[in-house]
């Protein structure tokens, strides 16, 4: 009997995305009710803090598994190309429905020059949401998105806590954090994410310090 890898991935995505969830939810649903607020008195302390533990595993598991789903299904899919996508039209969108109204106090900053790129457009947002979101998540109080010339790539430049040169190849693997969770939250996917996202437009993408603070993340898709 032989195993077709693709269908192999498609039935571990499936697992992960409906299968798996029940358990979770099921993990969640009685620790809800027992620290529901009629029963919470009757507990004691030690009981509710360790079930608020498990509360907050199975969530940080959940959000594990979104991601795992995605990195599968993202690499199975084909870009849907389309011509001219406004790159800066498409920040700005981004950061209007998602990201400004959770970062409240950020600035932000788009070229008013960006070129248009070929990608699909669904895929690029994915990537730049997962760029900028970075960004805030580590303290930016400015985030600018430009175009670097001499690389020909697309820039997410802001102001936060930075790195120290290039960012090393760990920090691009699947959950590849390079910082603990209570620290920063988030699962570490998304620079993995992003990353792949680039690949599939035969792109790249790298990240790397700033000059006066900051991290400046690069990309490009293709042509």
């Amino acid at each position: 009997m032989t195993h077709d890898p693709t269908e192999e991935l498609d039935a571990v995505a499936a697992a992960l995305a409906h299968d798996l969830r029940a358990p979770l939810r099921a993990i969640d649903g009685f620790s809800r009710i027992l620290l529901s607020e009629e029963r919470n008195a009757e507990l004691p302390e030690d009981t509710r803090r360790y079930l608020a533990l498990v509360r907050d595993a199975g969530t940080e598991l959940a959000e594990l598994l979104d991601d795992l789903v995605d990195i599968v299904r993202i690499g199975r899919r084909t870009p849907a190309v389309e011509e001219d996508v406004d790159v800066g039209q498409l920040s700005r969108e981004l950061i209007e429905a998602v990201l400004a109204p959770r970062a409240q106090g950020v600035a932000w900053t788009i070229d008013d020059a960006l070129p248009p790129c070929r990608a699909d457009p669904a895929l690029l947002r994915r990537l730049l949401e997962e760029l900028l979101d970075n960004a805030v998540k580590f303290g930016a109080g400015h985030v600018e998105v430009g175009w670097d010339a001499d690389a020909s790539a697309y820039v997410v430049a802001d102001d936060g806590i930075g790195v120290l040169g290039e960012l090393p190849a760990q920090a691009y693997e699947i959950f590849g954090r390079l910082h603990a969770r209570d620290a920063y939250p988030g699962t570490g996917a998304g620079l993995a994410i992003a990353c792949r996202i680039a690949a599939l437009h035969g792109g790249r993408l790298w990240v790397a310090g700033r000059d006066g603070g900051g991290a400046c993340a690069r990309f490009t898709v293709g042509r």
